[in-house]
Formats: C-alpha cells, structure tokens, sequence
C-alpha cells in the first residue's frame, strides 16, 4: 500500500533522520560512538510511537479511501459571491465539502468558503465509513494520519 497510505511512516524517517544527523548507514551500529549517541534517543522514540501500526494505519487509510472513490463525491451546490454555500439539494446534505483556498485542502463547509467554488457531499455519513474501515479516529494509528475528508473537523 506503500507510504501515500501511511503518512507516519515518512514523518517518523524524518524524525529519525534527525536524531541521527543524516542518514543511517547499515553499518553504522558497530561504530560504538553513533551507537552511543543515538541509543538513548531512538529507544525513547521507538517507545513513544510503539502503539502506532504502520500496517493499520495503510490498510485504513486505503480502504477509505478506496470506498469514497469507489462511491464518489456527489455535486450538491456552489460558494456564492458571498461566501456562504448555494445548495442545490433539499433536504441540503449533513455534511457539505467545499475548497479552503488558504489550506489548499478540502474543509468541511459551515458558513463561509472560497467564492464560486464548487460543493461536494459523500453518499454516506463519514462516521459510516471510518466503522467500515475499522478505523478509530481515537487509536495512535490514525492520530494526525487520516485522509483530509476523514479528518477531525477544525475551523478554519
């Protein structure tokens, strides 16, 4: 599934990177200096993010995203001039998506988005597709790891 699914792993090489100075050679543990140096700091950084599964957090994220594309988004509307959200549908959908033009990422739409853009709902509710996917926006796997539609949502 590979590291577009798993987002920590790419955060935690860089971290790691960084405790190191660069990169690790692979025989760099028999040098006693760099193993010295680096011992204490990788084991408090491996035990941090123990309860983290890079495997989790891939076969989530793919299986989300793999059934929101398969379902797709579904046009409900455009941002007016104004700023405020021009729904086409009624009842308007619970969730409506819009573009956050600052962020650059898609943003849950409440009041206020990027004019003339336009507004997207998924078929089903997101708390539908995390259970099916068996994912806990509360476990360590997916904390600051979950897909943008997927996401807490925070205001802007």
């Amino acid at each position: 599934m590979g590291l577009s699914f798993c987002p920590s792993a790419r955060a935690h090489a860089a971290q790691i990177r960084n405790i190191v100075g660069g990169q690790i050679a692979s025989g760099d543990w028999f040098i006693p200096a760099k193993a010295k140096d680096w011992s204490e700091k990788l084991d408090q950084f491996f035990a941090a993010e123990k309860p983290l599964s890079y495997a989790k957090q891939a076969a989530g994220n793919f299986t989300l995203a793999q059934s929101a594309a398969k379902d797709g988004l579904r046009y409900v509307g455009f941002v007016g001039l104004d700023g405020k959200p021009v729904v086409t549908e009624n009842p308007p959908p619970a969730e409506i998506w819009g573009y956050d033009a600052t962020r650059k990422q898609p943003i849950l739409v409440s009041s206020s988005a990027m004019p003339l853009s336009p507004l997207f709902a998924l078929p089903v509710a997101r708390a539908e597709y995390l259970s099916k996917a068996g994912v806990s926006t509360n476990a360590a796997s997916f904390a600051n790891a979950l897909p943008p539609l997927f996401r807490a949502v925070t205001k802007p």
